[in-house]
């Protein structure tokens, strides 16, 4: 369902790999890099990127500390209305036309992903 991970001043997984979940990598302090699809991505402090179930790709380095939140479709869609947030939305579903995003306020967006890291500890929510 949902599982928050971190990862802290590491080389990255040594192949690509394409998951069956929704991805979103924060990073909250240094530089992360992110193979996804064919393109490169350099997070810096205070962006973050989003993955749509089904591409491909693989943490290069970390040179910080990067938040993974991942989450199937069935956490985010609760009834069949619920699926068109996902479809029509530029946030998880892009076809490979990721983009950064600069996270203006990053205590309050860092604030709730260790709200959910919290829960889903507690409950023992994960994939």
């Amino acid at each position: 369902m949902i599982d928050v991970k971190k990862y802290s001043r590491q080389t990255g997984s040594s192949a690509p790999k394409r998951v069956i979940k929704y991805t979103l990598f924060w990073c909250n302090s240094g530089r992360a890099e992110i193979l996804i699809d064919e393109n490169v991505f350099i997070l810096e402090a205070a962006q973050t990127v989003t993955i749509t179930s089904g591409q491909y790709h693989q943490l290069k380095s970390v040179e910080g500390e990067l938040t993974a939140l991942e989450f199937t479709l069935d956490f985010f869609c609760k009834n069949d209305s619920d699926i068109e947030l996902i479809f029509h939305n530029g946030l998880f579903c892009h076809f490979g036309m990721n983009e950064m995003i600069s996270v203006h306020q990053p205590s309050f967006f860092q604030k709730h992903l260790t709200s959910l890291k919290k829960r889903s500890a507690k409950n023992h929510i994960s994939i």
